[in-house]
C-alpha cells in the first residue's frame, strides 16, 4: 500500500501544528513541509522526526514545490500576518493572492489533491474564485456557505 503524501505549505506555527496533527492522525504518512524560509521548514521537519519515534513511521522533510508531485493532500497555511490598522478583508485579499500563487504552482504537479485552507481564507477564495474545485476550508464542507454571516457580508459577491 502506498504511503499517503501530505504537503504543508507554510511551516510557521500553524503549519507546524498541522504537520503534527497529520502525523499523529496518519502514522505512516509522508509529510513535506514547504516554506519561503527553508530553514524554518527544515527545523519543523527535524522536530517532528524526533518526536515521531513515539507514535509511528512518518517521513518528514523540508522540500520545494517539486516535492508536491502526486500529493494526496495539500494544506496551505502560508500567509502574512495582520499589520496595525489593516482590516480582515485586506488581509484576506493578500493571503488569497498568496494561496492562488501556491495552488497555481502545485496543481500541475498534484492534479488530484485536495487543498485545505484556513476557514476565513477559504471562504474568501471560494467566493472570489468559484471555478476552483477540490478546495476545502477548515471547518467548512465543500458546499457549505461562508463560515459565519459576518464572513458572508465581507466575502460573498453581491448582485
Amino acid at each position: 500500500m502506498r504511503q499517503a503524501k501530505i504537503v504543508i505549505v507554510g511551516a510557521g506555527l500553524v503549519g507546524g501544528s498541522a504537520a503534527l496533527f497529520a502525523a499523529v492522525t496518519i502514522p505512516s504518512a509522508e509529510l513535506v513541509l514547504i516554506d519561503v524560509a527553508r530553514v524554518r521548514a527544515e527545523g519543523q521537519a527535524m522536530d517532528l522526526a524526533h518526536a515521531a519515534a513515539f507514535w509511528g513511521d512518518n517521513r518528514f522533510y523540508a522540500g520545494d514545490y517539486d516535492n508536491a508531485r502526486d500529493a494526496d493532500v495539500v494544506v496551505i497555511t502560508a500567509g502574512v500576518g495582520v499589520k496595525p490598522g489593516q482590516t480582515r478583508l485586506d488581509l484576506a485579499r493578500i493571503n488569497a493572492d498568496i494561496a492562488t500563487e501556491i495552488v497555481d504552482r502545485i496543481a500541475p504537479l498534484a492534479p488530484w489533491q485536495s487543498t485545505l485552507l484556513p476557514a476565513t481564507l477559504a471562504t474568501y477564495w471560494r467566493a472570489s474564485f468559484s471555478k476552483v474545485f477540490g478546495v476545502r476550508g477548515s471547518g467548512l464542507s465543500a458546499q457549505a456557505p461562508p463560515s459565519t454571516p459576518a464572513d458572508c457580508a465581507r466575502f460573498c459577491p453581491t448582485g
